[in-house]
């Protein structure tokens, strides 16, 4: 061990899906959509996985997912 601090991919993940469902700029209809599919995102990558919580690889999956629909959210200035 290096002494170094394991990134915490959760808390990340969480904020940064928190940030972007609270983004002013998401259509209205949206961000109810958002969560759906976040949820179920969530759920089936914990199944296939067979993990009973998420772990620092399904965190950084489900980040690339954010950061790929905020991109997208932009690129369509919804």
């Amino acid at each position: 061990m290096n002494g170094t601090m394991a990134p915490d991919w959760r808390g990340y993940y969480e904020r940064l899906k928190e940030a972007f469902l609270s983004d002013g700029n998401i259509c209205a209809e949206n961000p109810d959509r958002l969560k759906e599919f976040f949820a179920f995102e969530e759920h089936k990558i914990k199944r296939i996985n067979g993990l009973p919580d998420l772990d620092n690889g399904c965190c950084k999956t489900l980040i690339g997912y954010v950061r790929r629909l905020t991109n997208a959210n932009l690129w369509f200035q919804n």
